[in-house]
């Protein structure tokens, strides 16, 4: 039992100072050190309006938006039909032969017109945050 210990001690210390001095060379560094925008600076607007310009994607024709709308629509049907088991894509196939013996349709309406923020949100959405609309 003494000799772990020993051994505990002899790990342990050397990872602690090494720990310390880390945080010493991150706090002599400076990091997380932040400089703050003054109220009604009007370079800090200028570069906000830059950046924000500069993240907004090409305007898309009304005809790209509805292909691009079908896609979608059969990538995510691919993608969640491959999640099923052979038996569960067998019954899904079976209930929509049922739905549409009685008529029933689906009708695909892309929204046309797509704001400036709905835009910003799909580009931020594609690195894998959720869309919200």
């Amino acid at each position: 039992m003494y000799q772990i210990k020993i051994i505990l001690i002899v790990l342990l210390v050397p990872v602690f100072i090494y720990s310390v001095i880390l945080l010493f060379k991150a706090i002599a560094s400076g990091a997380g050190s932040r400089g703050y925008v003054k109220a009604g600076d009007p370079a800090a607007q200028k570069l906000y309006d830059a950046k924000r310009d500069e993240k907004l994607p090409p305007s898309i024709s009304l005809q790209n938006k509805i292909t691009l709308s079908w896609e979608f629509i059969y990538n995510i049907t691919e993608r969640i039909l491959k999640l099923f088991t052979p038996d569960d894509r067998k019954q899904v196939q079976e209930a929509g032969k049922v739905l549409l013996d009685f008529g029933t349709k689906y009708e695909h309406v892309p929204k046309y017109s797509i704001t400036k923020e709905q835009l910003v949100r799909a580009t931020k959405s594609q690195s894998g945050k959720e869309i919200s609309r």
